[in-house]
């Protein structure tokens, strides 16, 4: 297997739109981050501002889309975000958000990697970790 490098963005950008369920306005600011730092969300709007890890650990509902939570603060209608990372490699991201939701914008993942593609993909000086899948998961 070819090693990779870990990657993040260039450049901080955001995006805004309205969250599906929620009608509110919310802004998302894409920010690189370090190695092995992974994919983090900072509730902005939230005293103290917390972090919430997006890591399937943190999954707490998945009914009308997916949504994570660590301790009291959680994001909601992650999954077209999180394709966009995927589908870009980007291994570290601090994602700042000043609402409970992620906005739709057209219902897919496409303005999203606009707008990662916008802020220029960097290869960071760590190799990519990869878990392997041993057995059937449920």
């Amino acid at each position: 297997m070819q090693m990779r490098k870990q990657t993040t963005i260039s450049t901080p950008i955001s995006i805004s739109g309205k969250g599906l369920h929620t009608g509110k306005h919310v802004t998302v600011t894409f920010k690189p981050a370090p190695i092995h730092h992974g994919i983090f969300f900072q509730r902005i709007d939230l005293p103290g501002k917390p972090i919430v890890k997006a890591l399937g650990t943190n999954v707490f509902d998945t009914s009308r889309g997916t949504s994570i939570k660590e301790n009291n603060a959680e994001v909601r209608t992650i999954e077209h975000l999180m394709a966009a990372l995927a589908g870009m490699e980007i291994d570290n991201l601090m994602i700042e958000i000043d609402a409970g939701e992620t906005p739709i914008l057209d219902g897919s993942s496409r303005l999203y990697v606009e707008a990662l593609q916008k802020a220029g993909r960097q290869e960071q000086d760590a190799e990519r970790e990869y878990f392997t899948i041993k057995e059937p998961a449920t």
